[in-house]
């Protein structure tokens, strides 16, 4: 993938993660850059973005530089228009 993209770190049995994993699935098919992370399958990666909770969905440059976090669920507008602005389109 080239340019930003989102990190959507989750987690089976979570309960607000399965109500975004929908929607930021449904964002990926509309060609949104988005990354799913296990969070405990990927346990290393989840810590070394100081992931301490999920759903957390990550903003990221392509160079790995964050640019905005969000905790819990997020609204998908809200998800579509930071990742429209920051070209993860």
């Amino acid at each position: 993938m080239k340019g930003d993209y989102g990190l959507f770190f989750w987690m089976e049995g979570c309960a607000p993660c399965a109500t975004m994993k929908p929607i930021m699935e449904e964002l990926y098919k509309e060609g949104y850059e988005i990354r799913f992370i296990d969070f405990i399958a990927q346990r290393r990666f989840s810590v070394s973005h100081k992931v301490t909770s999920v759903p957390t969905l990550i903003l990221e440059t392509d160079d790995g530089i964050e640019v905005k976090r969000w905790v819990g669920r997020v609204r998908p507008d809200t998800v579509k228009k930071m990742l429209r602005k920051n070209n993860a389109v």
